[in-house]
């Protein structure tokens, strides 16, 4: 009897080992394929403007955007992801024009394929290139980012490109991480609006594009596709989740401290209200009011976990 059960344990070993390694191929296989499409995409010529008050509220759209996350407030680039062989590394490129930069050559079209689109000059899609969230920028709001963008000092500074590890392959090939290639899930004919809208509902809708790609589509939260298991869940923002407790006051005053209506500090890491800081208050109540009177759906469940999704921005150590 101990025999059968040792032979069937290495049995299912095997084929478990065997498994893992179809897995691991079929994930390189399709990652492989995913990165060497190439997408037909024209690019917009937007209008870039060179006056200072651009430049200085394409700073602070680039600020707000998130651009600074992944190329750093200098526009140099900077290491985002290291987490070994398994997961892989990511850094985001310079953007400077300087030396090492990706962009030294880039008209505003090709600003428009890569930021809108996740599409570099040549057509072939680019990797962990959040264009899904930024496919709905306006021309106006993209003219002024590439108008500060293009005018700052040159960094040279070379970041070496994406390496992505096995267990991220495989996670693409089975659908879990369709967010790694964003040219693969935007909308390329689809074409964004020229002006940013004025109106405050529609402001808000615009703005929350922005959230959608740690809080899901929908804005229910839930675990972040491509975070490791222990990363905490994004909250629940619909009227139901997390808003229920915020007061117009309370969410303007988190967005400029950091610091919840409970006194709780929000960790950054998680949940970059710093960036968030610097939108206006006619942006903040446009966002509140979006967010505290869209339509509540059924919560989602979070797999199970013990983190809970009303608390997934805190930080312990604060």
């Amino acid at each position: 009897m101990v025999r059968k059960v040792l032979r069937f344990a290495a049995w299912s070993a095997g084929g478990l080992v065997t498994f893992a390694l179809v897995a691991v191929v079929a994930g390189i296989i399709a990652f492989e394929h995913g990165v060497s499409q190439t997408y037909n995409v024209a690019g917009v010529d937007v209008v870039v403007p060179t006056d200072s008050a651009t430049i200085v509220e394409g700073q602070r759209l680039y600020t707000i955007r998130g651009c600074a996350d992944c190329h750093a407030s200098d526009l140099g680039g900077k290491k985002v992801m290291d987490a070994g062989f398994l997961v892989g590394t990511f850094s985001g490129v310079n953007i400077s024009g300087g030396e090492g930069s990706r962009t030294a050559s880039f008209m505003p079209r090709d600003f428009d394929r890569a930021i809108r689109h996740g599409i570099g000059p040549d057509g072939m899609p680019l990797v962990i290139m959040p264009s899904k969230d930024y496919s709905g920028m306006s021309d106006e709001e993209l003219g002024k980012i590439i108008a500060y963008i293009t005018s700052q000092p040159q960094v040279s500074r070379t970041m070496p490109r994406p390496s992505m590890g096995p267990l991220m392959k495989t996670l693409y090939a089975f659908g879990k991480l369709d967010n790694l290639i964003h040219a693969e899930i935007v909308d390329h004919a689809k074409r964004a609006p020229r002006e940013s809208p004025k109106d405050v509902a529609q402001l808000g809708k615009y703005i929350a594009e922005t959230c959608t790609g740690c809080h899901m589509p929908d804005l229910a939260g839930g675990p972040i596709p491509g975070m490791p298991p222990e990363f905490p869940p994004a909250a629940d923002i619909r009227p139901t989740g997390r808003m229920a407790s915020y007061s117009p006051e309370a969410f303007a005053a988190m967005l400029k401290t950091g610091r919840t209506p409970e006194g709780k500090n929000i960790n950054p890491e998680f949940m970059p209200w710093t960036a968030f800081s610097a939108m206006t208050s006619e942006e903040v109540d446009a966002l509140y009011a979006y967010l505290a009177k869209k339509p509540a759906v059924a919560s989602k469940q979070l797999n199970n976990s013990s983190t809970s999704s009303l608390d997934w921005h805190y930080s312990p150590e604060y």
